[in-house]
C-alpha cells in the first residue's frame, strides 16, 4: 500500500517461506519485521491474510489458521509516502529482492481489521475442503 499509511506484507526467502511484515514502533523509532511461525506451503495455493490494528498488533493467517501474532501499543503504520503501491516487490534486504515467483489471485484490502472466523470463511470461498 503506497501513501501516507504504509503496510509491507509478503514471504521472505530468507527464512524459508514465514510470511513477514513491517511494523513501526514508534517507542523504538525503527521498522519491526515479525515472521510468521508457518510457513507457507510451496507449489500450492493456500490463502494468506495479514491483520494489523495499530497501537494493537498484528495476526498471520494461512488457510484459514492463525500462525503467528504479537501484541505492542508502539507500532503504528509509517509515513513512507512511497507514490506507487506494489504488489509482489520484494523487502529491500534480501538479496534478490525477494521479488514474488509465483501466482496472486484475488487481491483484498480491507479498512478494517477482519475476526478471524471472518478471515476462515473467505478462505473457505477459495478453497471449499478448509476447515478452521
Amino acid at each position: 500500500l503506497g501513501g501516507y499509511n504504509y503496510f509491507s506484507a509478503g514471504i521472505t526467502n530468507q527464512t524459508g517461506g514465514l510470511l513477514r511484515t513491517m511494523v513501526f514502533d514508534e517507542q523504538q523509532q525503527a521498522n519491526y519485521w515479525p515472521t510468521s511461525i508457518q510457513a507457507v506451503p510451496a507449489n500450492q495455493w493456500s490463502h494468506v491474510a495479514f491483520v494489523f490494528k495499530e497501537k494493537i498488533g498484528y495476526q498471520f493467517y494461512i488457510d484459514g489458521q492463525l500462525t503467528g501474532g504479537e501484541q505492542n501499543a508502539a507500532w503504528v503504520f509509517s509515513n513512507y509516502s512511497y507514490a506507487t503501491p506494489r504488489i509482489g516487490y520484494g523487502f529491500p534486504d534480501e538479496s534478490d529482492q525477494g521479488f514474488f515467483n509465483g501466482q496472486i489471485d484475488d487481491v483484498r484490502v480491507y479498512n478494517q481489521a477482519l475476526s478471524q472466523q471472518a478471515i476462515c470463511d473467505i478462505a473457505h470461498e477459495g478453497n471449499p475442503s478448509l476447515s478452521c
